[in-house]
């Protein structure tokens, strides 16, 4: 290498491209029809979660309501697509 010559580091394409993700939206509605029950408890959505995150899907985002011990929600998963 000559004195003086500045060297650029290498890039390789992994360190440039930027992670890829998929999405899923989970509803109560989904829930209840796979299920077959109205209105899951939080039990049963903590449940359903869970599968879903032993799947892979992060939940990023969770709109919880509840009512006489009753919920509904919707979420948006995500996980990175290999």
């Amino acid at each position: 290498m000559a004195v003086g010559k500045r060297v650029e580091p290498r890039i390789e394409w992994e360190e440039i491209l930027m992670q890829k993700w998929e999405y899923l939206i989970i509803d109560s509605i989904d829930l209840e029809k796979r299920l077959s029950i109205r209105g899951p408890n939080r039990q049963d959505i903590e449940k359903y979660l869970d599968v879903q995150g032993s799947r892979g899907w992060e939940i990023v985002n969770l709109d919880f309501r509840e009512l006489d011990s009753r919920g509904s929600f919707t979420s948006v998963a995500k996980r990175e697509v290999k």
